[in-house]
């Protein structure tokens, strides 16, 4: 016995159409060119014989793609009229995109429900129909204004072969495959960006590691931040030792420290000078610097 293939996981192209009507003729060559492509798609043929047909919503759940195949005969079937209401609702979400197509049939009269597409709705007379028609109605407006592949137009011509109508699907279903592939393929050259005030890790490492490195050589480096100032004045860096001796006391080693004044310094003459005062002599400084008066 033939062993039986089994059906892929997820039907990315869910056709909706009415049966009696398409399935020998349209719909079988739409299915051969869709295969020759290696479209992924669905029909309720290849539903398990005896399963519930409710089953046939789950397969639109699975889809990425609706093809509505609206015909003449289309709306004498409820399951058209019922899988058409969950393909909508699908698209509101934004789970589906759906294509129309309008075989042998006008936009206008899906849309208006005209001729004999709209007299056909009109035959159901069930209280239960009753109650579905409102949605059904919702349903046909709604996929019908999205734009489609009309076979004919509004005066009943075509312009093409129904071999050309079938190519302008498939290139149409193609062209909605590759939106859908490229708007899930994250963009892996996009970095993300930086927020104001971070740095990213890769900066913080390097810049860690060449500062390392100019500590072990004995390289000069930008005095740190924390040191800033005796009294709002720059501190000169250096060896305390060598500043005392009168030697540079401007370039900065890995030993080097702020020269803060000592008490000693604190407690001179020249340091007591009264804030304000009219002495016309030159202001003191330590090291080179002016030295605040006042309070600190």
């Amino acid at each position: 016995m033939d062993r039986k293939v089994p059906l892929p996981p997820q039907h990315q192209v869910f056709i909706n159409f009415r049966g009696d009507e398409l399935r020998k003729n349209f719909i079988s060559h739409l299915v051969e060119a869709l295969q020759r492509n290696e479209i992924n798609f669905f029909t309720d043929k290849q539903e398990k014989k005896g399963e519930d047909l409710s089953n046939l919503f789950n397969r639109i759940e699975e889809s990425k793609i609706a093809l509505a195949v609206f015909s003449k005969r289309y709306t004498e079937s409820r399951w058209c009229l019922d899988e058409l209401v969950k393909i909508k609702e699908r698209a509101d979400l934004g789970k589906l995109k759906v294509l129309p197509i309008f075989y042998n049939v006008t936009t206008d009269n899906v849309k208006y429900l005209t001729e004999e597409f709209g007299s056909n709705l009109e035959r159901h007379q069930s209280p239960h129909e009753q109650n579905k028609i409102g949605k059904w109605k919702e349903a046909l407006a709604c996929i019908s204004c999205k734009l489609g592949c009309p076979f004919i137009d509004n005066n009943g011509f075509s312009s093409s072969t129904e071999r050309e109508f079938i190519d302008s699907i498939v290139k149409n279903v193609l062209e909605m495959l590759q939106d859908i592939s490229s708007a899930r393929t994250p963009n892996s050259s996009r970095s993300k960006p930086v927020e104001r005030g971070e740095v990213s890790s890769k900066t913080t490492k390097s810049s860690k590691k060449a500062l390392k490195d100019s500590h072990s050589k004995g390289n000069l480096v930008s005095p740190p931040n924390e040191y800033v100032g005796f009294n709002g004045f720059p501190v000169r860096y250096g060896n305390q030792e060598s500043a005392r001796r009168g030697g540079d006391s401007t370039s900065m080693t890995k030993n080097s420290k702020p020269i803060k004044p000592s008490n000693k310094d604190l407690s001179c003459s020249e340091l007591r000078l009264s804030h304000g005062s009219d002495s016309t002599e030159t202001r003191p400084t330590y090291n080179g610097f002016p030295i605040r008066y006042g309070k600190p």
